[in-house]
């Protein structure tokens, strides 16, 4: 399994993103929404980023998904569609 970590500037966008996902078979999906939470709150996001990505990305909606290994590719196109950045 892997996780990917995937800003949006808006929510629109994010939740198009999560029912591809779904729709593909996704294991898990969280979504968070701008202030919602601090990002070294949220599992995997501090590695996924450096200090200055964080501070970039700290008013963006955030999907965590959780997918097979084999359909990594795949989300990771999915989430690039719907502007989602990693």
């Amino acid at each position: 399994m892997e996780n990917i970590t995937a800003f949006f500037k808006n929510r629109e966008d994010m939740d198009r993103a999560a029912s591809a996902l779904r729709e593909q078979g996704a294991i898990d999906i969280q979504l968070y929404s701008a202030g919602q939470t601090e990002l070294g709150e949220l599992p995997g996001a501090s590695a996924a980023l450096g200090m200055s990505s964080a501070e970039e990305h700290h008013d963006h909606h955030i999907l965590q998904v959780v997918v097979e290994s084999s359909r990594f590719r795949q989300a990771e196109d999915t989430l690039a569609r719907y502007g989602g950045q990693r």
